[in-house]
C-alpha cells in the first residue's frame, strides 16, 4: 500500500510518496503543458465527467497507465499532492471520482495547498468517491487520505465517502493507508455530524473521524500501523533533503533489504498472497529558498530504481491530441528489478553505482538524462541478467515467473 511524507524545517521542506498497487501495473510520468482558454465543457476523469476549466497548470503526473488520475505530482506553482487508499464504512463501486482524479484535478486548478484543498473538498462534496480502483482486482475500491503541501506546510485530509476532516501542519505529515484524525481537526465538512449521524457512526457526545468512519482491522491487514509508526520516527528525526527521503522510501523496516520478508516495508515487493503489492512508482520534491525541485523513478522498487530530475512544460501544448502512454521503459524495468530481488551481488553492485549517480542528480549537477537512460540500458543488457548464477530464492523467483505470464495489459491505457 502507499506512504506519503511532508517535513518541513528550517526553512526547508521535502515531499516523498511510494505508490503501491499490483506488481503489473504499469505506471508512467507525464509533464502536461499549462493550458489557457480551453473551451470544452466537461472533462472525462476516469469513470464520470466533470466540468473543465478554462486555464490550468503546467503539472508533472505519476499515472497508473489505464486511469486518468494521477497517484502523485506537483505544479509549476510548487503544489504537490498525493493520495493513499484508506479503507472505511462508506467506500463503494458505485462510479464517481477516484481519490487520483482528484489529485489531477486539484493540481490543474490550484496554485497552493490551501486552494488545493477547496478543489478537492468541493468536488468530493459535490459528485462524490467511488468506482473500481483495480487493475486485475476490478472490484477493488477504496476512499483517500491526501497529503497537499507546498512550500508553507501541509494538510492532512482524511475522507470517508463524502464526509473529510482536515489537519494543517508546518513540520510534517505522513499517511499510511489508516485513518488517523480523531477530533483534531482545522477544517471539515459543513455538515460533518450530520452524515456520521446518517450512517450510524455517531449518537453525540465526543466525535472521533478515525473510529466513527475507520475500517481497523482492514488497515493492520495492510500493515499500515507498523509503516505508519516508521514514517513517524522518520519525521521526529530525518532531514529535509532529498537524498535522506529517498532512504526513507527505499526503507525495508526491520527486514533491512527487499530479498526478505519484510513487514511494514514502506518499499514494497511483491512475494504472494501475502504481500500481492509492490511500489510501481515514486516521488520526491523537495522547497528550499526559492527553488522548487522534483524528481521521480517512473520504475517500480524506488530501492531498485533511479530518481530523476523532472522538469515542467511550461511551453504551449502541442498538437495533435493526447499521445499514448509508453509502457515500455516500465517494463523493462520491472523485469530488471525481478532479477535483481534475487541476485545480492548484483543487487549490491547496482546500488553502489546508483548512489553515486544519484548523488550528481539530487545536487542538480551536470548529469544529463541520456546518461541515466545510458547507465540503465547498460544493466538492461548485462551479462549479469543472464547470470547462470544459482538463484537464491526459487519460491520468490517462481513467484514473479508466473507474474510476468500474466502481462501488463490488464485494462486498456487511458488517452488523456
Amino acid at each position: 500500500m502507499c506512504d506519503n511524507l511532508y517535513l518541513r524545517r528550517d526553512g526547508a521542506a521535502v515531499f516523498g510518496k511510494n505508490s503501491d498497487r499490483e506488481p503489473t501495473e504499469p505506471q508512467v510520468l507525464l509533464s502536461l503543458p499549462r493550458i489557457r482558454g480551453d473551451r470544452r465543457r466537461f472533462v472525462r476523469a476516469t469513470w464520470i465527467d466533470v466540468p473543465e476549466v478554462p486555464d490550468r497548470h503546467a503539472v508533472i503526473l505519476s499515472v497508473p497507465v489505464w486511469m486518468w488520475g494521477a497517484e502523485m505530482g506537483a505544479n509549476e506553482h510548487g503544489l504537490v499532492i498525493g493520495n493513499t487508499a484508506v479503507f472505511t464504512v462508506t467506500q463503494t463501486r458505485r462510479p464517481a471520482l477516484l481519490g487520483m482524479d482528484l489529485v489531477r484535478l486539484a493540481l490543474e486548478r490550484a496554485a497552493d495547498a490551501d486552494e488545493a484543498l477547496d478543489v478537492i473538498t468541493g468536488l468530493l462534496e459535490r459528485y462524490g468517491q467511488g468506482g473500481s480502483c483495480g487493475f486485475r482486482h476490478r472490484r477493488f475500491h477504496y476512499d483517500n487520505s491526501f497529503v497537499i503541501a507546498d512550500h508553507r506546510g501541509a494538510w492532512l485530509l482524511e475522507t470517508a465517502g463524502r464526509a473529510w476532516v482536515a489537519r494543517w501542519s508546518t513540520t510534517g505529515a505522513a499517511t499510511s493507508n489508516l485513518l488517523t484524525i480523531d477530533e483534531d481537526f482545522d477544517r471539515c465538512h459543513p455538515e460533518l455530524l450530520r452524515l456520521a449521524r446518517d450512517d450510524g457512526r455517531y449518537e453525540g457526545g465526543a466525535f472521533s473521524f478515525r473510529r466513527a468512519f475507520g475500517l481497523q482491522l482492514v488497515s493492520r491487514l495492510a500493515g499500515a500501523m507498523k509503516r505508519y509508526e516508521h514514517d513517524c520516527d522518520w519525521l521526529a528525526g530525518g532531514s529535509p533533503n532529498p537524498r535522506d527521503m529517498a532512504r526513507q522510501l527505499r526503507s525495508h523496516g526491520a527486514a533491512g533489504d527487499c530479498g526478505a520478508a519484510a513487514d511494514g516495508a514502506v518499499c514494497a515487493h511483491a512475494r504472494g498472497p501475502g504481500r500481492s503489492t509492490q511500489t510501481t512508482a515514486a516521488l520526491i520534491a523537495e522547497w528550499t529558498g526559492n527553488e522548487f525541485s522534483v524528481w521521480g523513478t517512473g520504475t517500480p522498487a524506488p530501492c531498485l530504481s533511479v530518481f530523476r530530475r523532472l522538469r515542467f512544460n511550461t511551453g504551449a501544448p502541442a498538437g495533435g491530441g493526447p499521445a499514448a502512454r509508453d509502457i515500455r521503459p516500465w517494463i523493462e524495468h520491472w523485469h530488471l528489478q525481478r532479477r535483481l530481488l534475487v541476485d545480492t551481488d548484483a543487487r549490491r553492485a547496482f546500488r553502489s553505482q546508483r548512489e553515486k549517480l544519484e548523488a550528481a542528480i539530487f545536487a542538480n549537477g551536470p548529469t544529463t538524462d541520456e546518461e541515466i537512460v545510458a547507465w540503465l540500458n547498460g544493466w538492461y543488457a548485462s551479462g549479469t541478467m543472464a547470470s547462470r548464477r544459482p538463484i537464491e530464492n526459487r519460491r520468490l523467483a517462481r513467484y514473479w515467473e508466473r507474474l510476468a505470464l500474466l502481462g501488463f495489459n490488464a485494462r486498456r491505457p487511458f488517452r488523456a
